[in-house]
Order: structure tokens, then C-alpha cells, then sequence
């Protein structure tokens, strides 16, 4: 929770509404995440430094994509969420590192097909998803207060 605390810290200093006003990952949703193993960290000198979700259920708002199409319209994807990075870690490739690892742990899972969202003011992340290889399909819409969201996909072979 220190590092989603952080982040969600980091978002805030630099007006992205992504994870502010409740929204966003708690408690309760991390240790459902480490319950069902889909809960993934990144440990740099025994701290953990950042952590992301590989989640392989179907998703409502990913079944309706807006201005755009999923490259292969199949069932069979897995969605990357809450993917955060202590800011102390920041500026060292550690995100790259741990969006890389969390693909590779999807690929050696046989999921070929990985999809993921940010926030359109999420100037950051989008950054990183479009420089860990994913291409922009499209626009999400969550069920939260300010839940536009752009949609992103990787199809590994």
C-alpha cells in the first residue's frame, strides 16, 4: 500500500485525476489480488520498489472499446492494471523493467493477447505503455467519477 499510496501521491502533484477521490486501488483490492496470484512486485534491494496486476477476467468496459477495435476481437486476453512505481524509484528504468517483466510473465502464462488503460491526462504511463510496445486501439469508458481511459494492446507471438 506504500507504493499505491505514493503514486496515487505522485498523480495528485501533477493533476492527474487517475486514482484520486477513492478511486483506485485499496487494501481490500491488493490483497484479493495477492489471494487469486495475479499480484506481481518488483523488489530492488529487498524494498519492493513497484508492483502490477496480470488479470485474466473478462472486463465489461474492455468489451466495449470506443473510437477504435481491438486487434483481434478474442476473450482470451489478460488485462494489466495498477502498475505503480515508488517515486524513489523514479528516473532509474524501473518501470520499463517491471511493464517488461509483468509481459513476459503473461507470455510464459501462454496469454498472447495483453491489453491495458491509463488516463488520457496520464502523460506518463501512456509514455511507458507506447514504449513497452503497445499500440492505441482505442477509448475505454470505467464505471468511476472522471473514467475516460485510453486503450492499449500487445499481441506477442
Amino acid at each position: 500500500m506504500d507504493v499505491i499510496r505514493a503514486a496515487r501521491q505522485f498523480l495528485h502533484a501533477h493533476t492527474i485525476p487517475q486514482w484520486q477521490n477513492g478511486e483506485g486501488p485499496d487494501e481490500k483490492q491488493l490483497i484479493q489480488d495477492i489471494a487469486t496470484q495475479q499480484c506481481y512486485v518488483l523488489i530492488v534491494d529487498q524494498e519492493i520498489a513497484g508492483l502490477g496486476i496480470i488479470s485474466s477476467d473478462i472486463e465489461e468496459p474492455y468489451e466495449q472499446i470506443k473510437n477504435g477495435h481491438w486487434q483481434q476481437a478474442s476473450k482470451d486476453y489478460v488485462v494489466i492494471h495498477r502498475v505503480a512505481i515508488d517515486p524513489v524509484y523514479h528516473g532509474k528504468g524501473l518501470a520499463l523493467l517491471l511493464m517488461n517483466l509483468l509481459i513476459t510473465t503473461a507470455r510464459l502464462n501462454n496469454q498472447f493477447d495483453i491489453r491495458i488503460d491509463t488516463h488520457p491526462d496520464n502523460k506518463p504511463m501512456q509514455h511507458l505503455i507506447k514504449k513497452a510496445g503497445f499500440h492505441y486501439q482505442g477509448e475505454l469508458s470505467l464505471p468511476v467519477a472522471d473514467g475516460q481511459r485510453f486503450a492499449y494492446q500487445l499481441i506477442l507471438s
